[in-house]
């Protein structure tokens, strides 16, 4: 075998195991999960003389590949993978400065209680679970952005832990004033992705008046 020839086996193996690498790693990145977000539905609830809402904001795992892509380049590629274990944060501002930032509970997951005889209890070793959610593709979760009991003025900020206080009001992330601009961040799978900024709209005590709306 000649020098030349040899050395064009070895840079052929080299192209081939490089564009073999490439085309992994371009399905990988285009099958990757691409997050999108929305105000979801408001949850209205009671107990006793109680009646409060929780408000949310959705978080969807539904984008495709462009079907161009899908059609001519790569027809048998199989759909986005999952979003896997993601986190969300909750951030609270007014004014373009932040004042308040809590890890988010995906509202689908269980709540960290345990049954007793007394009743059930917090327990803060489920805590960890109401903060990781798989979003399958073609699905979606909801973060829970704030909670409003009916007759009083303030709002709270909401997560997992909350439920270590009565009612689930944290004095820490009481919310006292009428408006306040809120985005949603959540990671997975080492991506990073941002909601558009919603405002918190709490302008009397009435809960039905208690809103999330996008900015427009």
């Amino acid at each position: 075998m000649t020098t030349e020839v040899a050395v064009g086996l070895v840079l052929g193996g080299v192209i081939g195991f490089v564009a073999s690498l490439f085309a992994t790693l371009w399905v990988e990145f285009l099958r990757r999960p691409i997050l999108t977000f929305q105000i979801g539905e408001t949850a209205d609830g009671s107990r006793g003389t109680d009646s409060w809402r929780f408000l949310h904001v959705e978080v969807l795992n539904n984008i495709k590949a462009p079907s161009w892509l899908r059609w001519i380049l790569l027809p048998g590629l199989p759909p986005r993978y999952a979003a896997s274990a993601a986190q969300a944060w909750v951030s609270y501002s007014q004014k373009g400065s932040e004042i308040l930032r809590v890890e988010g509970r995906w509202s689908s997951t269980p709540e960290p209680l345990t049954p007793t005889t007394q009743g059930a209890l917090f327990d803060s070793s489920k805590v960890l679970g109401g903060q990781r959610e798989n979003i399958p593709y073609g699905g979606k979760s909801a973060v829970a952005i704030g909670l409003k009991f009916d007759g009083e003025k303030d709002c709270f900020a909401f997560n997992s832990w909350s439920y270590a206080f009565p009612k689930w009001k944290n004095p820490d992330w009481r919310l006292p004033d009428d408006r306040y601009e809120v985005r949603v961040v959540v990671t997975t799978s080492g991506y990073q992705f941002l909601s558009p900024v919603y405002v918190l709209d709490n302008p009397s005590p009435r809960r039905s008046d208690f809103c999330g709306v996008p900015v427009s």
